[in-house]
């Protein structure tokens, strides 16, 4: 009788389902690098995020599709998360085959074996470039904005909306008090 097994194979089939439309859905794949044999197996979703369509496997690979000024900076995350046994999570750029610039963010989980050799680490990549782009018009939202309150020259504050903390007092407050 194989109905228990056709049923747990019916349900890892619905778990995988739902993993892949979640993934899909963040825009996210996983990745595992096996540091005994420095490959790398990619989902298919890391490769359309790295806009690459076949991959040898190998952390080479990996690093040519990473932006060179950013390359420094997360093999170095990468080596402090494996000899202090912390989780890796980094922002870098990527340049995609045609030239496009993207964002994506990495988060990590280092695995050891009994003896404390760092075996592999499982992870997920995932394009954050449209929250980057966000994150700048605000920014230069917020420039506009303090460029034109540092030079107003009227006194004026803005509050909370219960009006019960000041959040912002105007520069000629100082100058007319």
């Amino acid at each position: 009788d194989i109905t228990e097994r056709k049923q747990v194979e019916e349900t890892l089939r619905q778990n995988q389902e739902c993993l892949n439309l979640a993934l899909e859905a963040a825009q996210m794949g996983v990745w595992d690098w096996d540091l005994q044999t420095n490959g790398i197996f990619w989902s298919p979703e890391c490769y359309k995020i790295l806009g690459v369509d076949s991959c040898d496997g190998t952390l080479a690979a990996f690093t040519k599709v990473v932006h060179p000024e950013d390359l420094p900076r997360i093999m170095k995350a990468m080596d402090e998360t494996l000899a202090n046994r912390t989780p890796y999570a980094v922002e870098y750029r990527i340049i995609r085959s045609g030239g496009q610039v993207r964002w994506v963010a990495n988060v990590a989980r280092p695995h050891y074996d009994a003896d404390g050799k760092p075996l592999r680490l499982l992870g997920t990549i995932q394009d954050i470039t449209l929250r980057k782009a966000a994150e700048a018009t605000l920014r230069e939202s917020e420039e506009k904005f303090r460029q034109l309150v540092d030079t107003i020259t009227d006194v004026f504050w803005i509050t909370s909306p219960d009006q019960l903390q000041v959040l912002y007092i105007s520069p000629a407050y100082e100058r007319v008090w």
